[in-house]
């Protein structure tokens, strides 16, 4: 969604489709880690429908371990993720919150603006991290104190926090979102945005989502100059639940031994089109 201009209730449904969709990785100990605009596709627009991509950086950690490996996209990354801001607090590792950031950072771009970061590719990175992390707490501050209750504003005031013990989860942003009416629960459970109509509700005519299996080898990361040092080879295989309206038919699930790393960006582009990465929620107990 890089360069788009779309409308506010667009970009709050894609909002509230990245949050399900990391509910669903984070509820499988899986980091995207590489969060950020130009790997959020747009399947269609109305209603939007989005897909998230490029799962190179991606890594599914052992339930109790930590991630330790310096990589992402700066703008987007989370403090944790640097070595040096974990040096400062004394921390071990980061885990899949890092993502909780980067979303929303992502959001507050799209409904506000991204602060200017002129100047600061100059600073080191124990300099840069601590300008920047500062650069956006301060931007949702002052978006706080312009349109106090604002609902999008009240779920960016708990993701973005340094203290990555205190970020909400995806499953408590949506929390949050219902509560504070920028989504809605139906009848059934399912998150939905808080204009849309529940499909529940007799009489309601709205698509239904359901879901259909699809295994998708995940690329070796091809670096560009704006990424940080990875990991070499894939780092995960995951089945992925995704989502298609009702009345359509999704292709068969490939055999993932066919997938070759090899795999040309129009084909890998294809592949995504096809889906909606957006697996129905639906509340749980408390946390993860």
């Amino acid at each position: 969604m890089a360069g788009m201009s779309l409308r506010p209730d667009q970009y709050r449904s894609a909002f509230r489709q990245l949050l399900v969709v990391l509910d669903y990785l984070h509820g499988r100990n899986v980091a995207h880690r590489d969060l950020k605009p130009e790997n959020i596709l747009v399947d269609r627009l109305d209603p939007i429908a989005i897909v998230v991509s490029d799962f190179g950086l991606s890594k599914e950690a052992a339930p109790g371990s930590l991630m330790t490996t310096f990589c992402g996209t700066r703008l987007y990354s989370a403090p944790d993720i640097f070595p040096s801001h974990r040096r400062s607090q004394s921390m071990q590792g980061y885990w899949v919150s890092v993502d909780i950031w980067s979303a929303g950072v992502i959001m507050l771009e799209w409904m506000f603006g991204r602060p200017a970061a002129q100047g600061m590719g100059r600073l080191p990175p124990s300099q840069w991290v601590t300008f920047w992390s500062q650069t956006i707490l301060g931007t949702v501050c002052e978006k706080d104190q312009e349109a106090p209750g604002d609902p999008v504003v009240d779920i960016l005031k708990h993701m973005l926090v340094l203290d990555a013990q205190e970020r909400y989860q995806a499953r408590e942003c949506l929390q949050q979102g219902c509560e504070n009416g920028l989504f809605k629960r139906t009848r059934a459970g399912d998150i939905i945005d808080a204009e849309d109509s529940d499909p529940d509700d007799p009489g309601a005519r709205t698509p239904r989502l359901t879901t259909a299996r699809y295994r998708v080898q995940l690329p070796v990361c091809e670096m560009g100059s704006n990424e940080i040092a990875a990991e070499a080879g894939p780092v995960l295989t995951e089945d992925v639940w995704v989502s298609a309206e009702e009345g359509t038919s999704p292709r068969a699930s490939p055999d993932s031994e066919s997938h070759s790393h090899s795999r040309s960006k129009a084909s890998t582009w294809k592949r995504f089109m096809d889906f909606d990465l957006v697996p129905p929620f639906r509340f749980g107990q408390g946390r993860d």
